[in-house]
């Protein structure tokens, strides 16, 4: 949810053609995910992020994670 969420925040930042070849796949799934778990399960999500989740989707948006 927290990585769906930082998705749709860079979307605004990024050219669209950039943000596509980047995200666009990932963001795909993460809408899959969405609709198949549902609205309840997906707030549920929100309430559950932890500083943890933060520094992995920080880093992965950031390029660190990349082998």
């Amino acid at each position: 949810m927290l990585l769906h969420q930082a998705l749709v925040n860079a979307r605004t930042v990024l050219p669209a053609p950039a943000w596509e070849r980047r995200w666009g796949d990932a963001h795909a799934r993460l809408e899959d995910l969405q609709r198949k778990v549902g609205p309840g399960a997906w707030q549920q999500a929100r309430t559950r992020i932890t500083d943890l989740d933060r520094t992995v989707v920080d880093n992965l948006l950031n390029g660190y994670l990349n082998p």
